[in-house]
């Protein structure tokens, strides 16, 4: 069965940000740091670093955490998108092309990448398989029943092909549901997420943000469409916070203020706080997301993400659990 979020956890993977060639992404050290430090003891943790002096550096900082680390030349953060999907003792790995920033993942980018996603695997005792789909990590959440994953996959395959290959590969059958206005990603992990099998945590938006109308009523379709699955439905607060990353390759949309992107481990969520625009909103929404899941039965951890956000991305973007 495809491992699922809330399936049972050995580790997590992660890229230590120090030494990375972007400026942005070494800013980033102090919230590895923190993140690492609310990972439990329990778990193994594999590190992805630059080199054996920063990889030397973190065993020293954590002396009680099971951490292996990884020299790698790879400086990519957002794991999520390239690990693939376990199943068992195989990872999945669909066919990683994305669409945007395409001066940054070149074809020789993109080779790099997947050769050290396959050593990072047999490091874990996991036999890498290809996936003959086009598809970012990002843009799959699954129960092991079902795999959900945004309309933007249908600009690369038919419906009749992803259903036949996610049936054949991964025993799971595909759900398509709109993605929203403005998301040039087109990640479904942005918006929804399941904590159990049977039950989906879907975005809610704020009713005061005019610009937020469209996206508002793309929510409401998919949650029309995921109920008639049977599934429960918990909503989260999200605030989208209207900024921009912007790269020698363009804008990315900051991912501050979405908290549906947190990692889970068995009964624990690390769970996203933000400062938002208005005081009182930082209060509301980091207090109701965290009673919300606390109701749902789980742990939470809370940690900021307001630098990570701003990059375009949350904290279920840069791990990968196995």
């Amino acid at each position: 069965m495809v491992k699922s979020d809330f399936s049972s956890t050995e580790g997590i993977t992660l890229t230590y940000p120090e030494g990375h060639e972007d400026i942005e992404y070494r800013k980033l050290v102090s919230f590895y740091n923190e993140l690492i430090s609310l990972i439990p003891d329990s778990k193994s943790i594999n590190l992805l670093c630059i080199n054996k002096q920063i990889a030397n550096k973190v065993l020293l900082l954590f002396p009680n955490k099971k951490i292996k680390t990884i020299i790698s030349k790879m400086e990519e953060i957002w794991l999520r998108d390239i690990m693939g999907f376990k199943f068992n003792s195989d990872v999945y790995c669909p066919i990683f092309k994305p669409d945007y920033f395409i001066n940054h993942y070149t074809s020789e980018y993109i080779l790099s990448i997947q050769k050290q996603v396959e050593i990072t695997h047999e490091l874990a005792n996991l036999t890498t398989q290809h996936l003959p789909i086009i598809l970012d990590g990002g843009n799959f959440i699954s129960n092991g029943l079902y795999g959900i994953i945004t309309e933007k996959i249908l600009n690369y395959h038919s419906k009749k092909k992803l259903k036949k290959i996610f049936n054949k590969k991964l025993n799971i059958e595909p759900i398509i549901i709109p993605h929203l206005e403005g998301d040039i990603l087109g990640h479904s992990d942005g918006i929804i997420n399941f904590i159990d099998k049977n039950t989906i945590v879907l975005s809610s938006y704020p009713k005061h943000l005019p610009s937020l109308i469209q996206e508002r009523k793309t929510l409401k379709i998919i949650k029309t469409q995921l109920l008639k699955y049977g599934f429960r439905i918990v909503e989260i607060k999200d605030r989208p916070v209207f900024e921009s990353h912007i790269t020698p390759e363009g804008k990315l949309p900051s991912a501050r203020g979405i908290y549906v992107n947190y990692i889970q481990i068995d009964n624990l969520i690390i769970l996203p706080e933000y400062k938002l625009p208005k005081y009182k909103s930082t209060f509301d929404y980091n207090e109701f997301n965290k009673k919300q899941m606390q109701q749902e039965g789980f742990e939470v951890k809370t940690i900021n993400c307001d630098n990570l956000g701003k990059l375009g991305g949350g904290l279920r973007c840069i791990s990968w659990c196995f």
